[in-house]
């Protein structure tokens, strides 16, 4: 990469994390304008799309990212650089609904690298939405054995555990992946939903509280939190949290 290019790719990139997604993609349009074929424009210009929720405009771009790859790359470095670009692959076809095109890409991206726990998680998730609980299992336990500590990991397998009707068990995993990792709105909304398969109401509207408040815009756990509120008797408590949104982060 000519550091010209190298340059703006990392202004970009600063701009893309603080969430200015308007200008990150102005620099990579430029980028692209002189080298269209450029692997980091196109495949960081895909996760822009990613980031709003655009698979269907970001798969042909890191579709076409990987064409880009500069053969000089070391392998180690090639592999890793295959694992972020199948990776987010998988996501953009998660974002259109074509689970089976996700789990390929995500096969794809564990083949150039088998140990890395985050794309663990994110094969065993898809495989628990195909309803393929055995290998969602054996996907979040290897992760596991990897990063023992991995919240994320812990708290599929509460998902897993409760959708096989496996509650004890889940709530220990739960517990665990809160100890961990106590600001995951995942998580809380998750403990809320063994709190209330066991009745505990109190207890799961704190959870969904906790879930919303990490993440305003959690529309599940509205939603569940309202679904327990009318069967609770609150009416207008769950009119009121369904309709009534705190605006948006900036």
């Amino acid at each position: 990469m000519s550091d010209k290019y190298e340059k703006l790719i990392q202004q970009a990139v600063q701009l893309q994390t603080s969430g200015q997604l308007d200008s990150a993609t102005q620099i990579y349009h430029s980028i692209l304008s002189e080298h269209p074929d450029h692997h980091d424009a196109l495949h960081l210009l895909g996760a822009v799309a990613l980031e709003r929720g655009d698979g269907a405009t970001a798969v042909p771009l890191i579709q076409r990212s990987l064409t880009g790859i500069r053969p000089t790359l070391s392998a180690s470095a090639r592999k890793k650089r295959l694992g972020d670009v199948y990776s987010n692959l998988s996501v953009a076809y998660l974002q259109l609904g074509q689970l089976e095109d996700a789990l390929n890409a995500i096969n794809l991206a564990l083949s150039n690298n088998p140990d890395i726990p985050d794309l663990l998680n994110n094969r065993g998730g898809i495989n628990k939405l195909l309803g393929r609980y055995e290998a969602a299992e054996s996907d979040f336990r290897r992760a596991l054995q990897l990063a023992p500590n991995n919240a994320k990991a812990l708290s599929h397998l509460a998902s897993l555990m409760f959708l096989t009707e496996q509650l004890e068990q889940a709530e220990q995993y739960i517990d665990r992946a809160l100890l961990i990792e106590s600001n995951s709105d995942y998580s809380h909304s998750m403990k809320a939903a063994l709190c209330a398969a066991r009745n505990d109401i109190t207890a799961a509207l704190h959870h969904f509280d906790e879930a919303i408040r990490i993440k305003p815009v959690n529309t599940y756990a509205r939603h569940d939190k309202a679904m327990l509120q009318l069967k609770n008797g609150q009416l207008k408590d769950a009119w009121n949290g369904l309709y009534f949104y705190p605006p948006a982060p900036p």
